[in-house]
């Protein structure tokens, strides 16, 4: 028996060693592959790492609903922030991380190298399917921004709308020119010129102008017998859909007149009269030839097309905000 406890003991022993070896190769091993991983894929460093904190911060106040827009500082020396993935599927700066291109929109601060995101820290999103600017249609980035600025992070329906301020257009323009092609548009060729600036990513097109001569006239507007007031109006689309006039920030129109319409006004003021809820508001109308630099010799083929074009006037108005009806005219009384 006493044999028995010794040989007993001796294999516990053994067992024991064998055992503390074991889990010292063990260790040996996995420090040495720790090594090797960090050798091979060091960890990112970011000069702006403390940064993070404050922008993580403020995506949760917004995605909550704790904040509907917040403005951060951001000091953007080293690893910029990233939007993914992409507003218009075209990434400058793309990423070969799964846990980045698992199709969530998500805010990285990434350290970039070759057009690569290696992350350090990532936002992904649950409430919000898209991250973008206000009204540029790329992918969002502070790359090659300055060292300093000022983040906003704003909600709008299911997009995440980022800001830089300073550095972000916060509306876009639209420019329709009468040309080729636009008589189907505008039969009567009334619009010259449209400007509009929007804050929308989403094109807008103008769909068709329609001219009408209305025998009732607003109390707003006085009446030039045969001539004014002229209605007209305009059908904007974005896509399928109407303008989200709420996003439409001013107007700026263009209307051809021939001099004798612009002449029967007989000394009064002209005006664009636009339509509202409450009735009919109005601009002022700057009126100029169109045409007088246009220097034709006599006895020419295009002479008499020049004389024509000598009698159009160019008029022009600004509003301060979205309108599809419109009308030219004076002022009643």
């Amino acid at each position: 028996m006493g044999f028995l406890g010794k040989r007993g003991q001796q294999i516990a022993e053994e067992s024991f060693v064998g055992l503390l070896l074991s889990i010292l190769g063990v260790v040996v091993v996995t420090g040495v592959a720790g090594l090797v991983f960090h050798f091979l894929f060091p960890p990112v460093e970011c000069a702006n790492e403390s940064g993070w904190k404050g922008v993580e911060s403020s995506l949760s106040d917004v995605e909550a609903g704790i904040r509907k827009e917040i403005e951060v500082p951001f000091y953007n020396e080293g690893c910029p922030l990233v939007g993914f993935p992409s507003a218009n599927n075209i990434e400058r700066i793309s990423s070969n991380e799964a846990k980045v291109v698992d199709g969530q929109a998500k805010i990285c601060m990434c350290e970039v190298k070759q057009g690569k995101c290696k992350s350090a820290h990532c936002y992904s999103f649950t409430k919000f399917t898209k991250v973008r600017y206000p009204v540029e249609n790329v992918q969002v980035s502070t790359e090659n921004l300055g060292q300093y600025v000022f983040l906003s992070f704003r909600a709008e329906g299911a997009d995440l709308v980022v800001s830089v301020k300073g550095k972000t257009r916060e509306y876009q323009e639209f420019i329709y020119n009468l040309g080729e092609g636009s008589g189907e548009i505008d039969p009567g060729h009334l619009l010259s010129n449209l400007k509009i600036a929007y804050a929308s990513p989403e094109k807008i097109e103008v769909q068709r102008v329609t001219v009408k001569r209305d025998i009732f006239h607003p109390k707003e507007m006085g009446v030039v017998k045969g001539v004014f007031p002229l209605f007209f109006d305009i059908v904007l689309k974005q896509g399928e859909k109407s303008v989200n006039s709420k996003l439409v920030q001013k107007m700026e129109l263009e209307v051809l007149l021939m001099r004798e319409e612009q002449e029967s006004f007989a000394g009064k003021e002209s005006f664009l009269f636009y339509q509202k809820d409450e009735g009919w508001v109005s601009e002022k109308l700057s009126c100029k030839n169109a045409h007088d630099d246009l220097l034709v010799s006599a006895n020419t083929p295009r002479f008499l097309e020049s004389v024509q074009k000598r009698r159009e006037v160019l008029c022009d108005a600004t509003i301060p905000e979205f309108a599809e009806n419109f009308a030219i005219g004076v002022k009643s009384g």
